[in-house]
């Protein structure tokens, strides 16, 4: 799976809806909080194609951007609903988290808002989010990041990705981009709103341009199947 790399510390409570699903007290990835019980990841983190993977040692730790290696502010998973993922191709690279109980209000998370309506033939600036890897191989963090990204016009990301499934972005600044344990982490636009689930990189991690461009699964394409999939 997907840190960030040249990403900087982000604030706590500026990105209230994200959350590491671990295993054991192991990050291993990304995810954002749909509502009280659901939460929004890639399928290649907890699927083999199609099929969810067995929770048992499961969970998420969510209300914070530090993650511990503790059970703190931490919900257990009851299932995983996988999108009808293809590795081959990175196609529907969408997966649901179901927790065993509804998370705590008092515990500081927030809802993300899903944006469906990006509007996708220009390029847009937003922030990647994630607690991955800080270089290829590198350590993962113990406080989220965020780095500021454009996306690419689906014109531009069609050349070598299917736009119909997949949104890119490319780092600003100097080299940077999603890294191992980024995964189902949150692709947000400036002004509010999740477009993208960060699911692929073209290179190594941080090499990022307009022909090596991270990957994000579309969430306008997937928005009908996430709420189907996600009622209380």
């Amino acid at each position: 799976s997907l840190k960030i790399v040249n990403g900087t510390d982000a604030e706590e409570g500026e990105f209230p809806f994200m959350v590491s699903l671990r295993y054991g007290v192991d990050h291993a990835c990304g995810g954002t909080i749909i509502n009280s019980k659901h939460v929004l990841t890639a399928a290649h983190c907890v699927c083999d194609y199609g099929n969810a993977k067995n929770t048992d040692g499961y969970n998420i730790q969510y209300g914070s951007i530090h993650i511990t290696r503790t059970y703190e502010r931490t919900m257990e998973v009851e299932k995983f609903i996988c999108a009808d993922y293809n590795p081959q191709l990175g196609t529907n690279d969408v997966a649901i988290v179901r927790l065993v109980s509804t998370l705590p209000m008092i515990d500081g998370w927030q809802s993300v808002y899903l944006k469906n309506d990006l509007k996708t033939d220009f390029q847009h600036d937003g922030w990647v989010v994630g607690w991955g890897r800080l270089w290829d191989a590198g350590p993962i963090p113990s406080v989220l990041q965020k780095l500021q990204v454009t996306t690419l016009s689906d014109s531009a990301c069609g050349t070598q990705h299917d736009s119909d499934h997949h949104l890119c972005a490319k780092s600003i600044g100097p080299a940077g981009g999603i890294c191992n344990g980024d995964s189902g982490g949150a692709l947000i636009v400036s002004g509010g709103g999740q477009v993208g689930i960060a699911s692929f990189i073209t290179t190594t991690c941080g090499t990022t341009t307009d022909v090596t461009p991270d990957g994000f699964s579309k969430v306008s394409t997937y928005y009908q199947w996430i709420i189907n999939n996600s009622n209380l």
